[in-house]
């Protein structure tokens, strides 16, 4: 994934207990001596070190990530029914559609 570093700062600013270990070509990331990630500076890429058990679970992170960025954007709307649960069900609709 590519980003912008001053992003990656100020993220990693907000993380308790993160180390940064630096290589030659790569920044790694630590929390308690178990490496979490890695930043190569030259092609403003992160990688996040995961187990194949974890990889779902990221996938829907991000997808529920974009998710937020389309409804603050008004790109999407969200609309919930009460099912007697705590939540409801949520259902979306692109912008200017039913």
């Amino acid at each position: 994934m590519t980003v912008q570093v001053r992003e990656l700062e100020q993220l990693l600013g907000t993380l308790a207990e993160v180390e940064r270990s630096e290589a030659r070509d790569y920044s790694s990331f630590s929390v308690r001596g178990k490496r979490f990630g890695y930043f190569w500076p030259r092609t403003r890429t992160v990688g996040l070190k995961q187990t194949v058990s974890e990889q779902p679970l990221l996938v829907v992170w991000e997808v529920l990530g974009h998710l937020d960025l389309l409804l603050d954007a008004g790109r999407v709307h969200e609309h919930v029914t009460e099912d007697g649960s705590t939540y409801g069900v949520a259902s979306f609709a692109l912008a200017g559609t039913h």
